[in-house]
């Protein structure tokens, strides 16, 4: 893959490929990555891809959720500034030490989003702190996105505890 210089997901449509030699994905943007390239790759098929707004109501079943735009949202378990090198342990927060809730990517794929249809990635960690997906998680997204037809999509990239979710909706919603 020759070297390029580009908006991180112009450069992700342009050149992730299923046999490009990248096997891992940090997203290390102010934006949501997933859901980004997504809509770009929805809107090179389908021309138009439109926001679908996130009620208030929908926010209530969200942990900790802070709006940052009618169809952006945010959202954590925590409640506390967490620390850099979280391990993530699979019983116990490791800074409160209490039992932890069901993961957050869990969560997004199972509560009631009303109309909306959730696509969620799931964040894993690659290192203390660090977490990502792999590309494949991505072609298996898109492809489910694709064959959604009759409701907006809700797509959200999550951890156990933290995460962001996105919605819109093309022709074939």
């Amino acid at each position: 893959m020759a070297e390029s210089l580009a908006d991180g997901v112009e450069w992700l449509v342009e050149n992730l490929t299923p046999d490009c030699g990248v096997n891992k994905i940090i997203p290390t943007l102010p934006l949501h990555l997933t859901a980004d390239w997504v809509k770009k790759k929805l809107s090179n098929e389908y021309r138009i891809v439109r926001p679908e707004e996130i009620s208030d109501e929908q926010l209530h079943h969200l942990p900790h959720p802070i709006r940052l735009g009618p169809n952006r949202v945010v959202m954590s378990h925590a409640d506390f500034l967490c620390p850099q090198n979280c391990p993530e342990p699979e019983d116990l927060c490791s800074y409160t030490q209490r039992q932890r809730p069901l993961s957050l990517y869990r969560l997004l794929e199972t509560i009631d989003h009303g109309r909306f249809v959730p696509l969620i990635l799931r964040s894993r960690q690659f290192a203390s702190g660090v977490g990502g997906f792999f590309p494949q998680d991505l072609w298996d997204l898109v492809e489910r996105a694709r064959l959604i037809s009759g409701a907006p999509l809700l797509i959200g990239t999550a951890c156990k505890c933290h995460g962001i979710a996105d919605s819109f909706s093309h022709p074939m919603s």
